[in-house]
């Protein structure tokens, strides 16, 4: 099982392993010279020699690969979820007659205006409302909060709340998640965020163990790509599938991280050795793309992130022209 987060990023993924398998037969078939190919090619074949693993029996299996290379297993998280909830509908108790919808804003913001005129109703002072209109913007906390079983929502509270706000945040938690929940069951209508929350739920209830069995029979080794994107939901998840095999590979780049503001926590990357000890790291820190003038500017820059992994990248290219910096007054 592959998974990374966008579907641009899936594409480029299939495209590559594709690439991979073909240029691995026509290196065993004679096609390409060692000379005309990836050195990784050479390297994997000399592998699998080493494991007497026959030519013949290679060329085999990476046609067989290639002829069945559509139905491969590389996925958007999302896509994912919707195929195993699908494909153990019986299992996992899924309900599947809904729209699926890239938004749920006019749901969000209804949940949220229901939610205000409460709490507003219920105030005691007008230093009261003004603290509940003019704090967190409500209808985007309940984007995330949306996507989250009740049990991990609770964990967004950070510890150093007021208490009048502390209040609100935890009625917030415990009833529009799950008000927004039952007016998309009754729109039937669902966002790909909530494939992951339902995903997540089955997995949790999963009482007699069959649907956790399923997948894990199917898929015996899991790589996630960009996983410094990962969220708490979407560690938990893989956490449940990599639980019984333990065969996982990460790609991640702490320093690359950007989607904080969609919930993606770098802590998970960060922290990955002390979950998982027995990990091994491998530091890919040649650079390909950029001149050393521009690479011993971006490693002083990153360098003042107190919290990343140490690391300096190092330049493949020859050298070129200095780095310019350019403070303009507008974007244009």
């Amino acid at each position: 099982l592959v998974v990374t987060f966008t579907k641009a990023a899936t594409a480029e993924l299939k495209s590559r392993i594709r690439e991979h398998l073909a240029e691995t037969h026509g290196y065993l078939t004679g096609i390409y010279a060692a000379e005309d190919v990836d050195p990784l090619v050479v390297r994997q074949v000399e592998i699998w020699r080493g494991m007497s693993i026959s030519d013949e029996d290679a060329v085999k299996r990476l046609r067989e690969s290639l002829a069945r290379f559509d139905d491969s297993a590389i996925n958007t998280i999302h896509g994912f979820c919707q195929k195993m909830l699908s494909e153990h509908v019986f299992t996992s108790a899924g309900n599947f007659d809904t729209e699926l919808s890239d938004d749920d804003a006019a749901l969000r913001d209804e949940v949220t205006e229901s939610f205000l005129r409460r709490e507003l109703d219920a105030c005691t002072s007008a230093d009261e409302r003004r603290l509940l209109m003019q704090g967190d913007d409500w209808a985007e906390k309940l984007r995330t909060l949306a996507g989250l079983p009740e049990d991990l929502a609770k964990r967004v509270i950070p510890d150093d709340v007021e208490p009048l706000p502390r209040e609100w945040l935890e009625r917030f938690i415990g009833t529009a998640p799950a008000a927004l929940r039952a007016l998309k069951r009754a729109r039937r209508l669902a966002t790909y965020d909530d494939l992951l929350a339902e995903m997540w739920l089955t997995l949790r209830d999963d009482a007699t163990g069959a649907f956790v069995a399923g997948i894990r029979n199917t898929y015996r080794g899991v790589l996630i790509d960009e996983f410094q994107d990962i969220d708490e939901l979407q560690y938990q998840l893989m956490e449940v599938l990599c639980g019984y095999h333990k065969n996982l590979f990460i790609v991640g780049d702490p320093d690359q991280t950007i989607y904080t503001w969609r919930g993606a926590n770098v802590k998970y990357l960060l922290d990955f050795d002390k979950a998982f000890p027995s990990v091994k790291i491998i530091m890919m820190v040649q650079n390909y793309r950029s001149t050393p003038e521009i690479l011993a500017a971006a490693n002083s820059l990153i360098d003042k992130n107190g919290y990343r992994i140490k690391k300096d990248l190092i330049p493949t290219l020859p050298s070129g022209a200095p780095v310019i910096c350019h403070f303009a007054e507008t974007q244009e």
